[in-house]
Formats: C-alpha cells, structure tokens, sequence
C-alpha cells in the first residue's frame, strides 16, 4: 500500500489515477477494443493534461521508464 506524505498527495494520486484509468479506457475504445497500457496512458495523459501530468505527477515519477529500458525496447 502506497503511504503518503500527507492527506493532499494521497488525494492528488487517487486524482491521477482516476484520470490515468479514463484515459485509458477512452483510449481503448477509440482504437476499437484494443487493450492499451498504462504507460501509453500516462504519455497520453501528459499531452493532453500536462497541467495534471507533469514532472511533479506522482503517476509520471513512478512509472518513468529510464532511458536504458526504452533503448532496450
């Protein structure tokens, strides 16, 4: 289980993470049922949200994907 700084970080995750979710399902359902992951949800996110999905997104900094990993890829 997650533990939070405070009461306003664990309400800015749940926040993130509602969103990340409706971005995802929206994002499968445009591109007819495909299943999507939820980093390409979060990349999605931080082009259409960059207010919400930024450096300081708790979303973002835990699911970055280093820089070996995606050469790798």
């Amino acid at each position: 289980m997650e533990e939070f700084k405070s009461e306003k970080e664990r309400r800015e995750y749940q926040t993130e993470w509602a969103l990340i979710n409706l971005i995802r399902e929206l994002r499968g359902i445009s591109h007819k049922g495909v299943d999507t992951t939820y980093y390409k949800a979060i990349q999605l996110g931080t082009e259409i949200l960059p207010q919400v999905f930024n450096e300081k997104s708790h979303m973002v900094q835990r699911h970055h994907e280093p820089e070996m990993v995606r050469a790798l890829r």
